[in-house]
Formats: structure tokens, sequence, C-alpha cells
């Protein structure tokens, strides 16, 4: 518990420091912000999994040893913790949203009606509700959609109820800013503002849904029963409150991402336990004091911190391993090396993206993957825009998180399941996952075409 204590306060400090480095852009304040996080790591390390410990030093072995080599290890060091910094926030950020997810009935709700369709229309209704709840609320999204398929007896339509979900909520991968996808694109690629790439990942998002549905409606509905059970619908009027939580959460970060050209993670920090806090005061009908409010959201956050321990050092990992191969790579080799090859950047783009799945089909974090691409293939060297390569790889994400059976997604869902992580990744969303990618390249490359 003491240790517990101890993680959340430095997490919780760290939060702080982050923010005043961001607007202060003091150099001292930042290395301050990067001590906590080595900090938070060294308190919170003898409970990560030991595979994910193997895998993470290998990598900041890996990153630090070909830094020193080339004669700039401490200077790799501090890039690599500065980049992980905004991961870390992003994470604290969304913490904040989880409790009041978690008790909105409306929400609750939106659940039960999407389950309780009738067998023509379930699967597109669950894919939507799943998409835009994950869109805003991230893994709380996934997690509140994830009761469907508990109590589910029939093997093909617990399939279909886990694709559904899993579709639905990997596609937002393509556009949402509250994705981790979307930070880590930005970052890898400098300049590159979401309001750029927003319009083609949607269009990407809505064409993997019509896929989905699509795929669902030849191969797998046919199977399952005519008359399949399914539980009543609410009684009750609509809950029409739920409609305003995904727009106002999102045009609460939007403004400040594009008015006041904020990173997206700190808009988050900023936003989250405010609006958290107003969602729960909003729950209670107001009759609940304000102060025992915010102390339970603040409670509840301080818990959950350590939790983090996982994806934090993930992500510290991949930066350090990214960070230090980009100085022995550097993007002029690569450049040198695609010429060699005399590949077009077409095919350049198709075999990033084919690489992404079966990397991450493999096993590999797209994280990994993601910031070695930034690092070592930026668009000029792979001759393509900066819209088309962040579009591609945030379209990859969703795809190669749903393939991938160590990812957050993948683990979710199969423990709501019953089912093995090897076969919800490879045999459920496989097929999906390899004609997501055929469907996702062409797009990118008609709009490559078009001048994107």
């Amino acid at each position: 518990m003491k240790t517990h204590y101890a993680s959340s306060s430095v997490c919780f400090t760290f939060y702080v420091v982050a923010l005043l480095a961001y607007f202060s852009a003091d150099a001292l304040v930042t290395l301050a912000a990067s001590g906590l996080l080595v900090a938070y790591v060294g308190l919170e390390f003898r409970r990560i999994p030991r595979g994910q410990v193997v895998a993470g030093v290998a990598m900041i072995g890996l990153g630090l040893g070909t830094a020193v080599l080339n004669g700039v290890g401490w200077d790799a060091l501090l890039a690599g913790l500065r980049r992980s910094q905004v991961f870390f926030l992003m994470f604290a950020a969304v913490a904040w949203l989880r409790l009041p997810a978690d008790r909105s009935p409306s929400l609750r709700a939106i659940q039960e009606r999407a389950v309780s369709q009738p067998p023509g229309r379930r699967f597109a209704i669950l894919a939507l509700a799943s998409h835009i709840l994950g869109s805003v609320l991230n893994m709380a999204g996934i997690s509140l959609m994830s009761g469907v398929v508990r109590d589910v007896t029939d093997p093909v339509l617990r399939q279909r109820l886990t694709c559904a979900v899993m579709q639905g909520f990997t596609a937002a991968s393509c556009w949402t800013p509250f994705f981790i996808a979307m930070t880590v694109v930005l970052s890898v690629i400098p300049g590159l503002r979401w309001s750029e790439i927003a319009p083609i990942g949607f269009l990407a998002a809505l064409l993997l849904g019509v896929l989905a549905w699509a795929v669902d409606r030849v191969f797998y509905r046919n199977r399952t029963a005519t008359e399949e059970s399914r539980p009543a619908a609410p009684g009750g009027p609509f809950e029409w409150r739920a409609l305003v939580i995904p727009p106002t959460l999102f045009a609460s970060v939007i403004f400040w991402v594009e008015w006041f050209h904020m990173s997206i993670p700190v808009a988050l920090a900023l936003v989250t336990p405010v609006y958290g806090a107003l969602w729960l005061l909003v729950q209670t009908a107001r009759h609940a004091r304000v102060d025992a409010v915010v102390g339970e959201l603040f409670r509840y956050v301080f818990q959950t911190l350590p939790g983090l321990r996982s994806e934090v050092f993930l992500f510290l990992s991949a930066n350090m391993l990214g960070t230090g191969i980009a100085t022995a790579l550097p993007p002029e080799t690569m450049k040198s090396f695609i010429d060699a090859l005399n590949l077009s950047p077409e095919l350049s783009i198709c075999l990033v993206m084919a690489g992404i799945l079966a990397c991450a089909a493999a096993g590999l974090h797209p994280i990994i993957i993601f910031v070695l691409v930034g690092e070592v293939l930026p668009p000029e060297v792979l001759g393509v825009s900066p819209v088309m390569l962040g579009a591609a790889l945030l379209a990859m994400w969703g795809l190669g998180a749903g393939a991938s059976p160590f990812s957050a997604t993948t683990l979710y869902m199969a423990r709501a399941s019953g089912t093995s992580i090897w076969k919800v990744a490879w045999i459920w969303f496989g097929p999906y996952a390899v004609l997501g990618t055929v469907l996702a390249t062409a797009l990118i490359l008609v709009a490559g075409y078009m001048g994107f």
C-alpha cells in the first residue's frame, strides 16, 4: 500500500509538472517531469509482468546502446524521456473519465438497447455504439460495451457480438483525438495537425465500418439460428442525455487543440478532471455536495494510477528504442536505401501497411513499429505526404491492435467472451484485418492520387 501511495503521489506530481513544463517550456521543469516519469516506473517496476519487463529492458538497452555507440547516448536518453511524457500524461488524463462512464445510467441504457436490437440490425448498431463511445471514452468505452458478450452461450453469436464491439472500437483509431494512436502519429510526424488528417481518417473509419457489417452479413449471420435469443429492450423513453456526452467532451478538447494549438494530451489533461466531476454531479442530480463528488473522483483516480504501469513502461521502452535506432539509421541513409530499391511511393506505403499488420499479428505492439517508422521512414523518405503516412498509420493502429494477441483490446475482449486471445485475434478478427488493410491501402492511394 505504501508503494501504491508513493507511485500515485509521484504520478499526480508529474501531472502538474508536465503541464507546467508544456506551458513554460523551461528545460529544468521538463527535466523534473522526466525524473518523475522514471521514479514512477521505478516504483511500479516489480509489478510489471515479467514478459513485458524482458521486452522493455531489451528495447531500452538496444536503443540506448545504439545511441551510445554513435556518441549521443545522453541526448537520446533525454529525447526519449521527453517524448514519453505526453503519453504518460494522456494515460493519466483519461483516468478521470472512467468512474463517471462506469456509473452513467444513460450509457448503460445505450448498451442494453444496442444488444436488444433484432438480428437484422444488431451488429451494425452495436458496432456503431462501440465506435462512438470508444472514440471519446477510449478503453472506458470498450469496457462498457464488453458486457454484451459475457452471458452469451451461442458460440457463433458470441463471436459476432465480440467482433462488432472490437471492429467498431478499433476503427475509431482512424480519426479520434482521444486514442493514443493519434498522439503517437502526431508526435512522429512533426507539423501534422489533427484537423488535416481527421477528414480522411473519418472516411477510413466509415469504410471499415461498412466492411465489418458486410463481412458479418455474408459469412456469419446466416450461420446463426433464425430465432436468436436477445434481452428485452429497457423500458422507458430513450436516454437522450447519452447523446450529449460524446459531442460535448469532443468539442471541449478540440477547442483547445485547434484554437490554442495545444497538443492533444495537454488539452485532455486540462479538460477531463473538470468534465469528469461535472459528469458525476449531473448523475447525482446535483443532490451531492461538490466537494464530496470531487473528493470521490480524486480518490478513484489516485487509486487507479498505479495500474498504468504496463502502458507507461511499454511506451517509454518504445520511445527509447526509436530514438536510439534513429541515430544509426538517419533519414538520409534510409532515403538512399529506398532509392536503391527503386520503390515507388505507392509501393512503399503498401509495404509499410502490410508490414505493420504482420508485425502486430506476431505480437509486436503498434507503438514500437510507429516510433521506428516515424524516426527512420518519415514522409520525405517514403516520398508521400505527411497526411498520407499519418492516415495509413492511424488505420493500421486499429487493425493491428485487433489482430495482435497481446493488445489491450484483444486481451479485454478475450477475457469478456471467455475465449483465447489467439482465437479472438487471428481467427475472429484476422480475416477482417486483412480485408481492412486492403481497403485502407486503396483509400490511402486514392487520396494520394487526389493530392492529399
